[in-house]
């Protein structure tokens, strides 16, 4: 098996509701549980696991196959958006490609666009709701989205 920019394009508009028929790749990370001999815990605290763990990124495409995993460092000092802007994702993405995220990314877009040749439109994030104001359709639907997933 193996996954190119047209794949995912076309398995996008198969599979993806019609507000995402453009995203073809997922990005988030992923915090596991390790005790690492000669590293101290208070280094590799997670705040998800409560205890000492790993970080990583992975990035699948639309169709579940992992293209690409970021190189795993202690969770403390390696949250979401940093470990964002570490992994140059330009070099593993096609420029047509659209990459999926979740909230923990959204103040490091900007970050990996000026240090890039990527732009705005290769990234989909969730909208933040302000407290107290009614979700329109796309954010419902958007939400449901992921929790399909």
């Amino acid at each position: 098996m193996f996954s190119n920019i047209k794949i995912r394009l076309y398995s996008a508009q198969e599979k993806n509701p019609p507000l995402f028929k453009h995203v073809t790749l997922l990005l988030d990370g992923h915090d596991t549980r390790v005790s690492h001999i000669g590293a101290k815990s208070e280094e590799m605290y997670s705040y998800k696991l409560k205890k000492a763990g790993f970080h990583t990124q992975v990035c699948i495409d639309i169709n579940g196959m992992i293209l690409f995993t970021c190189v795993s460092a202690p969770c403390k000092d390696n949250t979401d958006g940093l470990m964002f802007t570490k992994i140059q994702i330009q070099n593993y993405i096609h420029e047509a490609d659209c990459v999926g995220l979740d909230g923990g990314y959204t103040y490091f877009i900007n970050k990996v666009i000026d240090n890039s040749d990527l732009e705005r439109g290769n990234f989909c994030h969730y909208i933040c709701k302000s407290v107290n104001t009614p979700s329109t359709d796309s954010i419902t639907q958007y939400l449901v989205v992921l929790y399909l997933r």
